[in-house]
């Protein structure tokens, strides 16, 4: 197994990801390289805007959860685990645009940030009242391996951006916690993510101003997951109008079960559509 190229190996590992941990003790090269990536320091890039300033960005240890001074000239250190992007209303002694802590997201410092992230480690990426600017735009297209996704809303992020991520076949899970407004384009984006093997996760409102039925858009998200065979279990979470629409999952009782009307997660029971994988307790 040693006899192929490093390269070849840090690939292998970056798809395993959580089970590089247990990797790190074999002693052999692949057991270095994985060793080498767990000693390295993980963090969240933290990015904050607003409508008339340019935007900042820190780091926070994904650990203690404490803001920690990251040179950019030194990024080897470390890994981004995290990408979180929020909106500022505006500026005050108490946004972070007055912390000494927060560095300027320019051009230079974009670059910067694009070369660690191009590495390939796999990165979730949160979304939440972000103020569009050109640089923050640019960011979420870099990360070349993101996994899990949860915006706001889809006029928070980029579609472009969406595309791109389901793609290159990385990501897992995706969540937007507003209601969408699920055109052609995005409906065969959301099918790529549920039909993919890696799917782990989704969680969707349907617009009623959305150009297609609720019915409509369940059954091509259950049509892509049974277009797949599945080896996890999946808790589907629908309103009671898909009933007749889940009735094939009824056949795939091993890897499917349907819960209706159930508010116990979401605030608008009526237009949800929620996959989940399900734990298996020993």
């Amino acid at each position: 197994m040693d006899k192929v190229s490093r390269l070849f190996i840090q690939e292998v590992i970056l798809q395993l990801d959580h089970e590089a941990n247990t990797m790190k003790w074999l002693s052999t090269t692949w057991g270095q390289i994985a060793k080498s990536r767990w000693l390295k320091e993980e963090v969240r890039l933290n990015v904050y805007s607003t409508d008339d300033s340019e935007p900042v960005f820190s780091f926070n240890s994904t650990i203690t959860n404490y803001r920690m001074p990251v040179d950019l000239d030194d990024m080897d250190e470390f890994i981004i685990r995290k990408i979180a992007i929020k909106g500022v209303k505006e500026e005050t002694n108490a946004t972070p645009f007055f912390n000494p802590g927060c560095l300027p997201l320019t051009e230079k410092n974009l670059n910067l940030l694009r070369e660690h992230l191009s590495y390939g480690w796999p990165v979730k990426v949160g979304v939440q009242e972000h103020k569009e600017h050109h640089l923050v735009q640019q960011l979420c297209l870099v990360p070349a391996r993101v996994t899990d996704l949860a915006i706001d809303s889809m006029e928070s992020f980029k579609m472009e951006a969406l595309t791109r991520n389901v793609e290159r076949g990385t990501l897992r899970s995706f969540h937007c916690f507003s209601h969408l407004n699920i055109t052609q384009d995005l409906l065969s984006v959301l099918w790529k993510i549920v039909a993919s093997e890696k799917m782990k996760g989704l969680l969707l409102f349907v617009s009623q101003s959305c150009p297609f039925y609720y019915e409509t858009i369940l059954a091509d998200i259950v049509d892509a997951f049974l277009s797949t065979e599945r080896r996890e279990r999946f808790t589907f979470e629908v309103c009671s109008r898909g009933k007749r629409v889940c009735e094939p999952l009824r056949k795939a009782w091993s890897v499917a079960e349907v819960e209706y009307d159930t508010n116990r997660r979401h605030y608008d029971k009526d237009s949800v559509i929620c996959i989940r994988q399900v734990k298996w307790d020993f």
